[in-house]
């Protein structure tokens, strides 16, 4: 359901539901749907022109998420290098639908799983990852092959956590 909220703090409305805090979140190809991940685990759908809720799944813990810009899948991260990509045209219509099947890849990440980007054209993926929280592994960045979905070896290793990547339109330049 969505909350009116003040007019002078700059808010249309405010998408009410979550039950923990929201660390992912992203427009779909119309740019009338939403989909958020949260910290408990739920995957959302939302209607932004209705401002409601169209659907959810608990999954495991959501940290990112981003669509290729194409619009034909959505990918998400999570914790202990979790990395799922969702059909975008089936899990947008309902998440718990069983065309709607998340594809995970969890062997080639380590840790906890808190950036991705994509190149303009879809076709370059970059993830970042932090250490688990247990500890035992550095951060990384990784590129892929969106399309095919193979992963480079580690690209860079880090000290520091890394929470946020990009890449530039054209895939040459990437940011951490």
């Amino acid at each position: 359901t969505a909350t009116p909220v003040s007019q002078e703090a700059g808010y249309r409305f405010t998408l009410t539901g979550n039950t923990d805090v929201v660390l992912a979140l992203d427009f779909g190809p119309d740019g009338q749907t939403l989909v958020s991940g949260s910290r408990d685990g739920f995957l959302r759908v939302w209607d932004l022109a209705a401002q409601a809720e169209r659907s959810a799944v608990q999954e495991n813990a959501i940290l990112s998420l981003k669509f290729d810009p194409r619009g034909r899948f959505f990918a998400t991260g999570g914790f202990g290098g979790v990395l799922a990509f969702w059909d975008a045209q089936a899990c947008l219509a309902d998440l718990s639908s069983k065309a709607c099947q998340p594809q995970y890849d969890q062997k080639n990440i380590v840790g906890d799983l808190w950036g991705i980007a994509f190149s303009a054209d879809g076709r370059l993926m970059a993830t970042g990852s932090t250490p688990e929280t247990t500890g035992n592994t550095q951060p990384t960045i990784r590129l892929w092959d969106a399309e095919g979905r193979i992963n480079s070896p580690v690209l860079i290793n880090y000290i520091d956590p890394i929470v946020s990547v990009g890449l530039t339109p054209d895939g040459t330049q990437l940011i951490s």
